[in-house]
């Protein structure tokens, strides 16, 4: 399987445990420490799927979510959160993303959603 995934999340959060599944699944990934960095990659770059990290720095949660709404209707984003928040998390979902769950990865959701979106 070959796709293109961004993943936007503090330095040294949880990417081990994702570039692990990616590197099992064979995806190219380029990792974002920023939102201006972030919404400007998905501006210049045809991804497959973004992995957006709530937490990340500088960045402002479900307004940047309904940014990448905006800038790319159909991309699939995960959202992942260290937040415990039902608001939050349905208020995100309504914006239509693919997944939201919590940082604690669950790595077969994350393969197989990954299965789903790439195949």
């Amino acid at each position: 399987m070959k796709g293109k995934v961004l993943l936007a999340c503090k330095t040294n959060d949880f990417p081990d445990r994702l570039f692990d599944i990616f590197r099992e699944m064979d995806l190219s990934t380029l990792e974002i420490n920023n939102e201006a960095d972030f919404l400007l990659s998905i501006l210049d770059n045809d991804f497959d799927v973004v992995f957006f990290d709530l937490e990340l720095p500088d960045a402002h949660g479900l307004k940047t979510v309904k940014i990448v709404r905006r800038i790319r209707p159909k991309l699939p984003i995960i959202v992942l959160t260290q937040k415990n928040d039902p608001e939050l998390g349905g208020k995100i979902m309504q914006e239509g993303v693919t997944y939201f769950g919590n940082k604690l990865i669950n790595k077969d959701a994350i393969r197989t959603t990954l299965n789903k979106l790439l195949n």
